[in-house]
Parts: structure tokens; sequence; C-alpha cells
């Protein structure tokens, strides 16, 4: 038979088992599991929702957008100068400005989606491991959590690689049961994407294919071992041709050195490696539990070891998922990078995952069999309190942390719509290479500024200077080339506790002799 044929029949075979499953699902009468289910994905898509439009365009952001969104797709899909170019989010987010235009919330629509799509795959990873009351409570501690939030609506590629991880990991627990052609090429095509979308998929990426290689070796499966192996090897492979063939035009256009060797991706000495690993794990726990009551986080902690302990009571799976995570340290060790705090942010439905599962456990203990026929009433009563109480501290906390700088020179926004109603064609605005230098030329290009002129030729000049820098009018003068003699004294025209932009007019040359 021909293999397309193949992937046919084992999709259509997928296809029925999980339509049976879902009738299955609702002949049970747990409806009020799944319509808590819907309500926590409504509420999470609601608090990503408002906050995108509320969230100023931040450094990262404004270098993805300015150098690789807003140009040329040419340019986005073929130059990696940088690491900030996550080439498939570059891609996503091309078409949708183009579509809906160069609004915040268009560039950001493609995080925006998979950072939604979050709470329904956390959903099913932890009920493909665990069950589907540990599964609700994930639901609602992914649907709320900062850092989720966070980078569902910030233009980066984050929540694209932390779904991407999680529907291999649903996928994985699928394939280590049953043999189907279908998967096992969307393993390897969702896969490539997430090495697409950001090289540090090899993270992820990794802990999965471990995970399905220990329990290959140790034969926790229904399948053939051999079978599962080779099913394993030749999805590997494809990856790899696939996840290649993506690259080339980077590859052959800015070189493979642009992807392997970026700034932050050098190996660092053993002594630099070994005293900054530390603070990063404690910088990225403390973002974990960021906006999280003490109780809760330690509830979350609690429940996580009791996972761990009680795992051969809690599991389908024999081998536990977390025991994979140990391909991360030699990968470290050999690279010697200390990677930012984000690069960790797929680990986090992980813990929340495990760690809802140690909850649900100890809450049963104190459930007696007799009212055991209502604990998916309790547990939804509960998921649904969860995510309302700390969606609503969420929100409260971003909206606070934006409103601390609207309306000041700290909002680019604000700053770019104050330069647009004073400049004219032929006047330039000068700031050293801030945080605020691609997020100026995002917000001009937004609110239409006019070209402008090199430095030299400029009529007039608009100096920005950032208070926290330290700068001077002079000092970001002389960083162009510049000298102050060669103006009129500097006139201030807005000033706040954050910055300063004074107004400067290049002196005539009767003005100079004199």
């Amino acid at each position: 038979m021909h293999p397309f044929s193949n992937v046919l029949i084992s999709f259509s075979s997928f296809k029925d088992e999980m339509i049976q499953n879902f009738k299955d699902e609702m002949k049970e009468g747990d409806r009020v599991h799944i319509y808590s289910l819907l309500a926590i994905i409504l509420i999470a898509a609601a608090i990503r929702i408002y906050l995108v439009f509320f969230k100023i365009m931040e450094y990262d952001e404004g270098v993805s957008t300015s150098m690789f969104i807003l140009n040329p797709l040419s340019y986005g899909l073929t130059n990696y100068p940088i690491a900030n170019n996550h080439i498939f989010h570059t891609l996503l987010a091309h078409i949708s400005y183009r579509i809906f235009g160069i609004q915040p919330w268009a560039i950001r629509l493609p995080a925006l989606i998979a950072g939604i799509l979050l709470v329904p795959a956390s959903y099913l990873f932890v009920r493909s491991f665990y069950n589907k009351y540990a599964a609700l409570l994930t639901a609602a501690f992914v649907a709320t959590s900062d850092p989720l939030i966070y980078f569902s609506i910030a233009a980066r590629g984050y929540s694209l690689l932390v779904l991407f991880f999680l529907l291999i990991i649903v996928i994985a627990a699928y394939l280590k049961q049953n043999d189907n052609l279908f998967l096992w090429l969307l393993f390897a095509i969702i896969s490539a994407l997430g090495f697409y979308t950001i090289p540090i998929m090899l993270y992820p990426y990794g802990i999965v294919i471990i995970w399905l290689l220990l329990s290959g070796i140790l034969k926790d499966t229904k399948l053939n071992q051999r079978t599962l192996l080779i099913n394993l090897f030749i999805s590997v492979i494809i990856t790899f041709v696939l996840t290649s063939i993506l690259y080339s035009p980077v590859i052959i256009v800015s070189g493979l050195k642009s992807l392997i060797f970026t700034y932050n991706a050098v190996p660092k000495d053993w002594s630099i490696f070994i005293s900054k690993l530390p603070p990063i794990i404690v910088s990225t726990w403390k973002e974990w539990n960021e906006g999280i009551p003490f109780l809760i986080s330690f509830l979350l902690v609690s429940g996580f070891f009791i996972s761990l302990f009680f795992h051969s009571r809690l599991s389908v799976h024999r081998i536990p998922i977390i025991a994979s995570v140990l391909w991360l340290i030699p990968v470290l060790l050999i690279q010697r990078v200390i990677p930012f705090t984000r690069v960790w942010l797929f680990l986090l439905p992980l813990y929340l995952g495990l760690a809802s599962s140690g909850i649900y456990y100890f809450l049963a203990r104190f459930i007696e069999p007799k009212y055991r026929n209502i604990r998916s009433v309790v547990l939804s009563i509960l998921s649904i309190i969860l995510v309302l109480s700390l969606g609503l501290s969420e929100v409260q906390a971003r909206k606070e942390a934006y409103y601390e700088r609207k309306g000041t020179l700290k909002d680019p926004d604000y700053t770019a719509i104050f330069l647009k109603n004073n400049i004219v064609p032929g006047d330039r605005v000068l700031f050293i290479g801030d945080w605020l230098d691609f997020n100026f030329d995002y917000y001009f290009a937004l609110h239409k500024l006019p070209a402008m002129p090199d430095p030299k030729s400029a009529r007039r000049l608009f100096v920005y200077v950032n208070h926290k820098a330290k700068d001077t009018v002079e000092v970001v003068l002389n960083s162009e080339g510049l000298s102050v003699v060669n103006y009129s004294t500097p006139k201030i025209l807005l000033h706040d506790k954050y910055a300063t932009i004074y107004e400067l007019i290049k002196l005539t040359s009767n003005a100079l002799g004199q």
C-alpha cells in the first residue's frame, strides 16, 4: 500500500477514536467537568485579550518587530543576526501584520493564539499522564500563570514553543501505546516547527525523545519494543531533515554559525558558568511564582513532590516524564551557556501539571468513598474559583505596571505621539541606543512620523536624554559625531523623572562666525 494511503488510514482511525472517546465522556454525564474546562479556557482567553491592548511594546518585542516582522519577508526568513529572530513566529506575525495592520495586537496575534491554546494543551498533557481532575486544576494554573500570560501577549515565539512542547508530549504519550503513522509524522512536523521557531527547542524535544527512548528500553509500552524504537529513530531523522530544509535559507544567506553561535550561546568559562547558573535558577523560580500567594505556592511545591513520590499510584505511565529532564544536565554542561529565565518557560506547565496531580491526590484522601460521585463538581468549583481569583489579581497587577509609565517619557507610544505633533520634515530625533531605540522605530512607523534625514544634515534636532542611563545632550550628540557648539542652546520641550526631550536648532554659518 502507498505510504500516503497509510497516513490517511491512520488519520481516519485516530479521528474516529477521538470522536468515540468524546461521546463516551459525554455519556458518563460528566458535563460539569467539560463545561468547567471550557469556562477556564474562555477566562484565560479574556485575560489575555484584555491585557494585549494594555501592554507597551517592550525592547525585545521592538527588536523582533522593527528588525524582522515589519521588513520584507525575504529578509526575516533568511537573516539571523541575533537570536531575537524567532523565524516561524516572524513568518506568522508578518502575515498577521499584512492582513490586519501594524497595530500591536495584530503583531502579537500569533503569540496570543498560542498562549490561549496552552490551556487546553496543558489539560490534555496532564490527562494523558494522570487524570482529568488534576488536568482541570492544571488548566486553571496555566490560565493564570504570570509568565505564561506575559509571553502570550508579547510578540515573541516563546508561547509557540511551549505549545509545541505540550503537543509533542501528548502525541508521544499516545504513540507509546499505539502505532499510528499519521501521528508519528505529525510529531516530527510539530517538532521541526518548534526548532524553526527557536533553536532552544533542543531542550524540550530532547526531554520527550529521552522519555520515549526510556519507555521503549524498559518496555513501558503496549507496542513491540523494536517497533517503538524504530519508529522513534525514523521520527528523529524526519525532524532533522525538515528542520534543515526550513533553515536552509538562513544557512545559505547568514551561515550556520549565525544559528549556533549567537551572542548568548557562546560557551562560558567553567568558573563563570558555575557562578552564574544558580542565580538564573533562583530568578526562574521567582518568575514562576510571580503573583501567586504564598499558600498556593506552598501547595504547588508540596503537590509536585507528592506526585514524584507516589508516581506509580498516580500515572498510567511507569516512567515519569520528569526523569527525562536529566537530559538538560549533560546538554548544559556541554554547551556551558547561561540561559535566560524565559528559556525554561516550557518547563512551567510540566511543573504545574505534576503539582496539580499531587494536590489532587492529597485532596482525594479526604473525600470519603460515598462522596466521590461529587468530586467532579467540587474540583470544578475549586478550579473556577482559582482561575477567577488569580486571574483578577493578574489583570490588576499588569494594569498597574502599565499605568505606572503611561503618559510618561518611559512610554514610547506617548513619546512618539508627542514628537509627531512637534516635528516636521527635515527634523531628526536622536537618542542613544537603549531600550527605546527599536521601540521608537516601531512607534514611529505606527504613528506615521515623517522620514528623517541624516543627523548631520538635519535642520533641527530633538534629543531624547535618558536619566537612568545618565545621558546628557552632549553625550547623545557625540554618539552621532556631532558637536554641541554647532547648535543653539538646548531648549527643554518635555521633562519627567524618566527622561527629557530637548530641542536644538542648527546654527547658520553666520551665527557660527559670530
